[in-house]
C-alpha cells in the first residue's frame, strides 16, 4: 500500500464571508429568479388536462442559518403521479441548470 499524505487547511474568516454573501439581499433575488424560471419551465411543460396541476407550481423560498433555498413546489393532488409519469419538474431542473 502506497504512503498517503493529507493537508488540512484552515480559512480564518471565510465562514464570515459566506453567510454574509449566502444570506445577502441580492443573493436571495438571484436564487429566486432561478427558481421562477424553472417554475415557468415547468409550467410549460406540464400535461394539461383542468390546469389544476399547472397552476399548482410555484416556489416556496426557505432561509437556513447559512443561505437561502428557492424549492419548486408542485401541490396538486396528483403531483406525485404526474411527476412519476412525466418527470416535469425533474426537466425543468435539468433545464434550468443549462442557464
Amino acid at each position: 500500500m502506497g504512503t498517503r499524505i493529507s493537508v488540512d487547511v484552515e480559512l480564518s474568516g471565510m465562514d464570515d464571508f459566506i453567510n454574509e454573501v449566502g444570506k445577502s439581499p441580492h443573493m436571495k433575488r438571484i436564487i429566486e429568479e432561478i427558481a421562477n424560471s424553472v417554475a415557468a419551465e415547468a409550467r410549460l411543460i406540464a400535461p394539461y388536462d383542468t390546469g389544476d396541476y399547472e397552476r399548482s407550481i410555484h416556489v416556496e423560498m426557505e432561509s437556513t442559518p447559512h443561505r437561502y433555498v428557492g424549492k419548486v413546489v408542485a401541490d396538486d393532488w396528483k403531483s406525485g403521479i404526474l411527476e412519476a409519469k412525466y418527470g416535469v419538474l425533474a426537466k425543468a431542473l435539468r433545464k434550468g441548470k443549462k442557464l
